[in-house]
């Protein structure tokens, strides 16, 4: 099984390089490798495509060389391969052009759960896996395990943790003379992360590629001392843990709070999986950047150099002569305080038509259609 997996990962890797240097025009293929190429097409264009086959794209998407200038992807030409190819018209692709355009941004936040002890933090990610599928952060740890079957935790010997790669850590702490931590690779493949306070400070000076989003599990102390009698702590190690607990949490700063007092744990788990909803939505919000839509006219194409007659070929080569354009040109590579470059982008707006199509062009009209505020003619 495991050998058929990663065959098919390596097929799907393969398919996701074909087809992105296809619909970005960086090569240009013979027809039988086309013809292999149309069940990706029909495969992304679907309402749920293969996630293996997504996953693959999205790696190479965000790895391969198909940034265009000023960090913009040339979605036009990827609407018009499809076209070209394939049959789908740009109303058509809007949908796999969006699920492109989304992979650009930040990743899903990590959630870090943190708690006093007896709040509910391991019932809860052992809840939120089982459920949900989501993965635990299985940080290293120099301490023993306190039963046979605890999980949770990666244990190591003192030299075994030395071995790690110091630069790899990302996530450290130490408590009560046990070293805890977790690598790069851990944090990056996990959607929770259980810590406490100074290990989370740690995490945010050390881990930059994910936003973190740290929910706080509280309860009152005469629940947590029930919990914790429950599991077998001695009444002198509770006395212990409360104290340097209420220490430890006194001014720490979280983005969200849940009592657990009168929750079950499925209700604490939903509760955080609408947090980690609504987290997702903030993070997408933030970084989606804003663009200027440009209408652009009357273009001038020069094709001479293709044409022995002189005539005007433009039809034939499928040059257009209008285009609206309203996911290259950021806001933010534009803006000042009296409104928008215009000088800047038109000599932009010159670039890109040629690069885009190859041609040299005579000249152009543009106007800024939207947003509202920005509008003008260039």
């Amino acid at each position: 099984m495991k050998k058929n997996e990663t065959a098919r990962q390596k097929a799907m890797s393969s398919m996701a390089y074909f087809f992105l240097r296809m619909a970005f025009g960086k090569e240009k293929y013979p027809e039988s490798v086309m013809e292999e190429l149309e069940w990706v097409v029909n495969e992304l264009m679907e309402e749920h495509p293969d996630p293996d086959l997504l996953a693959a794209v999205k790696e190479e998407f965000l790895s391969g060389d198909y940034l265009a200038k000023r960090g913009a992807y040339p979605y036009f030409t990827l609407q018009e391969n499809l076209l070209t190819y394939y049959g789908y018209d740009f109303e058509e692709t809007e949908g796999l052009k969006r699920t492109l355009c989304d992979m650009r941004f930040s990743p899903d936040p990590l959630i870090i759960l943190i708690g006093r002890s007896g709040a509910g933090k391991t019932s809860v990610a052992e809840y939120l896996h089982k459920k949900y599928g989501w993965l635990q952060v299985e940080s290293y740890t120099t301490r023993p395990r306190r039963s046979a079957d605890e999980i949770g935790h990666r244990f190591v010997t003192e030299a075994e943790f030395d071995e790690i790669p110091k630069d790899e850590i990302k996530g450290y702490m130490e408590y009560r003379g046990y070293r805890y931590g977790a690598t790069k690779e851990q944090l990056d493949e996990a959607n929770m992360y259980v810590v406490d306070p100074g290990g989370y400070e740690t995490l945010k000076q050390q881990y930059q590629d994910r936003p973190l989003y740290a929910i706080k599990l509280t309860a009152s102390r005469d629940v947590l001392k029930e919990r914790m009698e429950a599991r077998g702590t001695s009444e002198k190690e509770i006395d212990d843990r409360l104290w340097k607990d209420e220490e430890l949490f006194r001014d720490f700063q979280v983005d969200a709070e849940i009592n657990t007092d009168h929750l079950a744990i499925s209700e604490v788990g939903q509760f955080i999986v609408k947090l980690f909803h609504d987290a997702c939505d903030s993070c997408q919000k933030a970084q989606a950047p804003e663009y200027l839509t440009v209408h652009i006219t009357n273009i001038k194409w020069d094709t001479s150099d293709d044409d022995a007659d002189g005539e005007d070929d433009t039809e034939d080569l499928r040059l257009p002569e209008e285009i609206i354009v309203s996911d290259y040109f950021r806001i933010a590579d534009y803006k000042t305080k009296d409104g928008i470059d215009t000088e800047t982008l038109a000599d932009v707006i010159a670039d890109w038509l040629s690069d885009e199509y190859g041609f040299l062009h005579g000249g152009f009209s543009a106007e800024i259609t939207a947003p509202e505020k920005f509008q003008m003619e260039l």
